[in-house]
């Protein structure tokens, strides 16, 4: 009995193995941008309202967007090997990403006064004329 047991909970491990180890970059890429939006989040709340500002019950909301973001990643796996199309995990893990960089820049806003990504997009033409600059001597 002992054995069937260990035989059949290996299998078991096995399974969930090969079926979360395809999703893990996204869970990683996901997770590092709810990360960067929560300590984003409380430099905020800490410069604005000081450190009264910083509230325990603004986190469970963070901790319900991470369950939900990775149960979605969860679910687009299994769309995925059911259906077996290999973009539904690429879609949705790029919508919260976008989600997660767009509320990264709205709280960069509220600390500096200056969009994060906007700054981003005005140095591209500069870094081409400073690239052709150095090409050309």
């Amino acid at each position: 009995m002992k054995t069937f047991f260990s035989k059949y909970l290996f299998a078991f491990f096995i399974s969930v193995s090969a079926f979360l180890v395809p999703i893990k970059p996204y869970l990683l890429v996901v997770g590092l941008a709810i990360a960067l939006d929560v300590i984003i989040a409380v430099a905020v709340a800490i410069k604005i309202k000081g450190k009264e500002g910083f509230q325990s019950k603004r986190l469970k909301d963070t901790i319900a967007k991470s369950i939900i973001y990775f149960t979605a990643l969860l679910l687009a796996r299994g769309i995925e090997l059911a259906f077996g199309v290999e973009f539904v995990m690429k879609v949705v893990a790029g919508i919260m990403l976008a989600t997660e960089l767009r509320s990264i820049d709205e709280k960069y806003y509220k600390l500096y006064q200056k969009s994060l990504f906007g700054w981003m997009i005005d140095k591209l033409p500069n870094m081409n004329k400073q690239k052709n600059s150095h090409e050309n001597k």
